[in-house]
């Protein structure tokens, strides 16, 4: 079980792993293509696993699974922010915090949400996203 101190450091860890990430756009599935702004109280969550169709086509709707840690239960999932450059998507996940008054117990807590992502270009594209250890990269074709 780890200590206060080691959540605190992993807290501060991952709060600074997901600077490159703070300016996105929030993307949900009815309004998926609309530019979304951040919430300013915004708590990035690591990304533990990604989860992607095998083949993704032009035009077809791909369904992506992102499992991701959670400090505590308290905390709420918000939603997926994108931003897109030429064929890379910088992923981020929101949560929101829970009040001061709340009272939590202190365990990392695994969630998994779903997003919808339709390409409209074909080509090698690369998932970017900040996990456990820091930044990471998933390349993957789109056909």
């Amino acid at each position: 079980m780890k200590t206060r101190k080691q959540v605190f450091a992993t807290l501060i860890a991952l709060s600074f792993a997901v600077l490159p990430f703070m300016s996105c756009e929030k993307m949900d599935d009815p309004l998926k293509d609309q530019p979304r702004k951040e919430k300013p109280d915004c708590v990035s969550a690591a990304i533990v696993n990604v989860n992607m169709p095998d083949e993704i086509q032009v035009g077809k709707p791909a369904v992506f699974a992102i499992e991701f840690a959670k400090p505590t239960p308290c905390y709420e999932f918000e939603g997926f922010f994108l931003n897109e450059s030429t064929f890379v998507l910088n992923l981020k996940v929101c949560l929101s915090a829970p009040g001061a008054d709340q009272v939590c117990p202190q365990v990392i807590e695994f969630e998994e949400q779903q997003f919808t992502r339709t390409f409209s270009k074909s080509g090698t594209w690369v998932l970017r996203y900040t996990g456990e250890s820091g930044p990471e990269t998933i390349e993957f074709e789109v056909l």
